[in-house]
């Protein structure tokens, strides 16, 4: 009788997690969801670096035709306006330096949210009203036809603590 007992308590904890936590993902879908996260780690550097010396073509590959970029100041021109913004400045180099930390992606099928810190720093000799500022930023993507699309951004100054 205790071991009836015991295997049931067994089945009904092991029970109780499967349906906290849900399914063990298959062998597959793991490495599916590793490769999708290190696509995404990737194209957010190379977005890091196309927005540093303003590179039109890198930015638009990425950009969805309906992005959407929400900054603190209210909605900004979608792709169009970037793009067009980019082709008149092409080239030219960003007068602060940038990086990434804390990045994040989460993985919700074909939808994907990375979240990071963005710390941008004054170049010397520069007139920008920072010398570094720190941009919580979220960007939303979603896979279509097995492409990975930025399809919104959002950026709020980092509440220093």
């Amino acid at each position: 009788m205790r071991l009836l007992l015991n295997s049931i308590a067994i089945l009904i904890v092991a029970i109780v997690t499967v349906a906290r936590t849900g399914p063990a993902p298959a062998t597959g879908e793991a490495k599916t969801q590793d490769g999708d996260k290190e696509a995404l780690v990737r194209i957010e550097k190379d977005l890091l670096n196309a927005k540093l010396t303003t590179n039109p073509d890198v930015i638009g590959k990425f950009l969805a035709d309906d992005w959407v970029n929400y900054s603190p100041d209210g909605m900004t021109s979608g792709k169009s306006g970037l793009m067009e913004h980019l082709r008149q400045h092409a080239g030219d180099v960003a007068p602060f330096s940038a990086r990434q930390d804390d990045l994040t992606v989460f993985l919700f099928g074909d939808t994907a949210v990375v979240v990071y810190v963005e710390v941008d720093t004054a170049k010397p000799g520069t007139n920008l009203p920072f010398s570094t500022l720190q941009t919580d930023a979220t960007d939303v993507f979603v896979k279509t036809g097995g492409e990975w699309k930025l399809r919104m951004s959002r950026g709020s100054p980092r509440l220093q603590r």
